[in-house]
C-alpha cells in the first residue's frame, strides 16, 4: 500500500431519522470536525437532525444528540472551558445548541432574532479560538458575533456583541489568528472581519496579491 492509499475502518450509518432504517442513503452529513485536543479520538459529525460523537479508533457512536426542530447544518468545538470541551451546532430554525460531552447533555438552546422562517438557517458556526466569542452565520447574509461567559466548565450567558449584514448568502466561516480576520466564503467571493478593529473588510485575490478594503459599517 502507498502513502497515498488509504484504508477504510469504519462504515457507520448513525444520522438516520429512525436506527432501524437500514436502508437509508438519503440523509445527508453536512460537517464533520475533529474533537481540538491531542489526546482525543473523537470526531462531531452533523446531518439530518442529529449530532453524533465518535471514537474513531473503536468506530463506537460515543453520544448522538437529536434536534427537534429540523435539521442541522454545522458545529463547532470550544476550548474556553478548562478539561472539557463544549460542542455548538445549529441548523434551521435558527438556534444554537450548545452539548456537554461530559453530562451528555444539551444544556442551552439560544434562538436568534430570526423568527422561525423556514427559508432562513444557520449555515456556519465557529468559535473563536481564544476569546470568548462565538461567530454565527445565517445563509441570508446576516453574521452575529456573540460573547459568552464561563461557569463550572460550561459556556453560559450567551450575548449578541455585534451584528452585519452582507447582503449574501453566507457558505463558511474559518478563522485566521495571524492577524485576527475572520474569512467568510460567500456567494459573492470572500469577505471577512477584523476582530481586532472590529470592521469589515473585503478581500481580493489579483494575481497573487491580496487587496484588503475596508467597507463603511
Amino acid at each position: 500500500m502507498s502513502e497515498s492509499e488509504f484504508v477504510a475502518h469504519h462504515f457507520l450509518r448513525c444520522h438516520s431519522k429512525t436506527d432501524s432504517d437500514s436502508a437509508d442513503v438519503s440523509t445527508q452529513v453536512w460537517y464533520a470536525a475533529f474533537e481540538p485536543s491531542s489526546k482525543s479520538h473523537l470526531v462531531a459529525t452533523c446531518g439530518g437532525n442529529k449530532v453524533c460523537v465518535i471514537d474513531v479508533e473503536t468506530g463506537v457512536v460515543q453520544y448522538r444528540y437529536t434536534y427537534p426542530k429540523g435539521l442541522l447544518y454545522t458545529l463547532s468545538w470550544s476550548t474556553a472551558c478548562p478539561r472539557n470541551n463544549i460542542l455548538a451546532t445549529g441548523g434551521t430554525n435558527n438556534t444554537i445548541v450548545l452539548i456537554d460531552l461530559s453530562a451528555n447533555l444539551a444544556y442551552l438552546h439560544y434562538s436568534l432574532p430570526q423568527g422561525n422562517s423556514k427559508k432562513i438557517f444557520i449555515s456556519s458556526i465557529l468559535f473563536h479560538p481564544s476569546q470568548n466569542v462565538l461567530f454565527c452565520a445565517l445563509n441570508n447574509g446576516y453574521l452575529y458575533i456573540l460573547k459568552f461567559e464561563t461557569l463550572n466548565y460550561r459556556i453560559v450567558n450567551l450575548e449578541q456583541q455585534y451584528f452585519i449584514d452582507l447582503k449574501c448568502e453566507i457558505i463558511g466561516l474559518t478563522f485566521c489568528e495571524i492577524n485576527e480576520y475572520l474569512l467568510i466564503a460567500t456567494n459573492a467571493g470572500l469577505k471577512g472581519w477584523d476582530n481586532s478593529q472590529r470592521y469589515c473588510i473585503l478581500i481580493i485575490y489579483l494575481k497573487y496579491k491580496l487587496i484588503i478594503h475596508v467597507v463603511p459599517s
